[in-house]
């Protein structure tokens, strides 16, 4: 840094005889500190969201409908709407998000697929799809589905989650909190989003 700044540090009195002011020389080492630090600072700054949404779904058969993110529980450098993430920063992200998801039909198991979406274009390559089993003897189908994608994004871009019920019967579901025994709330979706380079 000293080399950085052209300080003789040994030779170069901090402060001027006239008025004790810091040095012109001493007052660039400290401006370039500074600087120096801010840009490790903004260098360093972390980019994440971890958003969840607590309503259940009911698609139509066989027609993308969004996936809804209605809470965030966490959020530094991006921005969120009700289903969108707002990319600020571009960079390497990694997205991951799970799904409850359930099968009420009695008579036919179904399949589910999710996706990413970018500026209301599908991101190819990014569909997971599982089959959710049927109703048995009055207990509804069960599964859950996690999904991780890496994205490279530009600033400005935004990205939706889209999913699919083949018949219609599979659908995402939020269990509610239990008191006895206790254990928290299931959340029908889980996102989570970081810029990792």
């Amino acid at each position: 840094m000293l080399n950085e700044s052209q300080i003789p540090a040994p030779r170069v009195p901090i402060t001027g005889v006239e008025g004790g002011l810091v040095t012109r020389e001493w007052f660039r080492f400290f401006n370039y500190v500074y600087e120096t630090l801010l840009q490790l600072s903004a260098a360093t700054t972390a980019i994440y969201g971890a958003f969840r949404d607590n309503t259940s779904t009911a698609w139509a058969a066989n027609t993308p409908s969004l996936i809804p993110l209605g809470i965030t529980d966490y959020i530094s450098g991006l921005t969120h709407g009700s289903s969108r993430v707002n990319i600020q920063t571009a960079g390497l992200y990694t997205i991951t998000a799970s799904f409850q998801l359930t099968n009420p039909n009695n008579a036919n198991d179904d399949d589910l697929s999710v996706w990413l979406r970018v500026n209301s274009v599908d991101a190819p390559a990014t569909t997971s799809r599982v089959t959710v089993v049927k109703e048995h003897s009055g207990t509804p189908g069960s599964n859950l589905l996690t999904v991780n994608f890496f994205y490279l994004f530009a600033a400005g871009d935004y990205f939706e989650l889209y999913g699919i019920s083949k018949l219609g019967y599979a659908q995402i579901i939020t269990y509610p909190a239990s008191t006895s025994p206790a254990y928290p709330e299931a959340p029908g979706t889980i996102l989570t989003v970081a810029r990792i380079k």
